[in-house]
């Protein structure tokens, strides 16, 4: 399984800041870096800019192009304007070294802004979008379909959409995604229905999704015991049908007191990265 993770650094304001923290993922081994920098509240080139540290030290890229927590606030011509300054600046590297995801937990509230229900023709069209716009500047770009949240719910209402509900949307939209992402958090392994939430959602996804891969672009404990065990599970293989995993969070991302970060805000590592760096030096589970 290859092994990836998501990284927000913003806040790492110097060079030297940013230059270390791309060195301590390499060190650890990881594939692909997962980055919020391109989002609209604050893409500029100088984001690109900074993002071209990761593709110069040899590790993948995969730019999340997301309008935050509100993406449907926006309407469709200032989301296609949103999509086309992507295009201007994002950073590419050799063949297949750079990757778009579209959208992000477009199931769930977080993803269609505060008060505004999901609704999944509406997030189709802004994919469809999104899609039309990176595709006529990159024809052979790689996308990876938005992460959705491990959701067994189905009341609109409450702000979340089931994620077999929205899956089936994407596959009937039948959009131009090179594989599916998945979100899944083991905090709760105590609660053995949302990992079999999240197996039912994969074995799906096998068996409709064109053989597409697979990949979870975000995934992550925080406690730092459930943190070992889950990714020591993910590197023996034993969630079947995912090609790759992407650790939440590389830096600065505290969630309702949970603390994901690999590294903290000083570029201390957690026991879960000096596990990786060693896994990372034996070439264990890579």
């Amino acid at each position: 399984m290859l092994f990836s993770v998501t990284s927000h650094g913003q806040g790492f304001s110097t060079s030297h800041q940013k230059q270390r923290l791309v060195q301590m993922m390499k060190a650890a081994g990881v594939q692909h870096v997962r980055v919020s920098a391109m989002q609209h509240p604050v893409i500029s080139a100088q984001n690109g800019r900074d993002l071209r540290m990761i593709l110069n030290a040899g590790m993948g890229l995969v730019v999340v192009v997301q309008a935050t927590a509100g993406y449907l606030t926006l309407d469709e011509k200032a989301w296609a304007a949103y999509c086309r300054k992507v295009v201007q600046w994002l950073p590419i590297g050799g063949p297949g070294q750079t990757k778009v995801q579209p959208g992000n937990e477009m199931n769930t509230e977080f993803g269609t802004g505060k008060g505004i229900r999901p609704d999944a023709g509406k997030a189709v069209t802004y994919l469809r979008i999104a899609c039309d716009i990176i595709l006529s500047k990159f024809p052979k770009m790689y996308l990876i379909a938005p992460g959705v949240t491990n959701e067994s719910k189905t009341q609109v209402s409450k702000g979340k959409i089931s994620a077999r509900d929205f899956l089936e949307a994407l596959l009937a939209a039948d959009l131009p995604f090179s594989s599916f992402g998945y979100h899944f958090y083991f905090d709760r392994p105590d609660k053995p229905k949302d990992l079999a939430l999240l197996k039912s959602n994969i074995a799906y996804l096998k068996n409709n999704g064109g053989g597409r891969p697979i990949i979870l672009t975000e995934t992550g404990a925080a406690d730092p015991m459930n943190a070992l065990k889950w990714y020591g599970m993910l590197m023996r293989g034993e969630l079947k049908g995912i090609e790759d995993a992407g650790w939440y969070c590389m830096d600065h991302h505290k969630a309702a007191g949970a603390d994901f970060q690999l590294v903290d805000n000083a570029l201390n590592p957690s026991p879960l990265y000096q596990r990786m760096v060693e896994d990372a030096t034996l070439g264990v589970g890579r």
